[in-house]
């Protein structure tokens, strides 16, 4: 079975990632994705809202959410590539907490942030940079 270090991300470059990522959200999330080309987008490059089945029938997701690509033009280590993640992710809940930003003042906070990223995270449980992001997200989530 292929791993992402299988696929050269990287080189479709930040626009064609961008495009990977939402037709991925369309494709497992269903038609209620709604697409954001080009342009000033609010921190979204699709956005979604009370999905019907996913991630299960029995328990789909309610409420708002919204995807965002994070592509790195020169993926590094993986320490390093977890330590510019947090730093993209961190910076991004703190737009979305800002009252004087325009993401809140001209749109909605979501329920569900999906993110998608070329750089490779080391899955080592509990210490790997997997883990570490999420940690890092829900700490940082749960002091805004």
């Amino acid at each position: 079975m292929p791993t992402v270090n299988d696929y050269a991300l990287t080189r479709l470059g930040p626009q064609r990632f961008e495009e990977l990522s939402q037709a991925l959200a369309l494709r497992l999330l269903g038609p209620s994705v709604q697409i954001f080309g080009d342009g000033p987008d609010g921190g979204r490059e699709a956005s979604f809202e009370n999905l019907s089945s996913f991630p299960s029938p029995a328990a789909p997701w309610t409420g708002y959410g919204v995807l965002q690509a994070k592509f790195r033009k020169r993926p590094q280590d993986a320490a390093s590539n977890t330590k510019w993640l947090v730093g993209q992710m961190v910076a991004e809940l703190e737009e979305w907490v800002n009252p004087a930003s325009k993401r809140v003042r001209n749109g909605r906070v979501p329920d569900y942030l999906l993110v998608t990223t070329n750089v490779v995270l080391s899955p080592a449980p509990g210490a790997g940079g997997i883990d570490r992001v999420q940690a890092a997200l829900w700490e940082r989530a749960h002091t805004l």
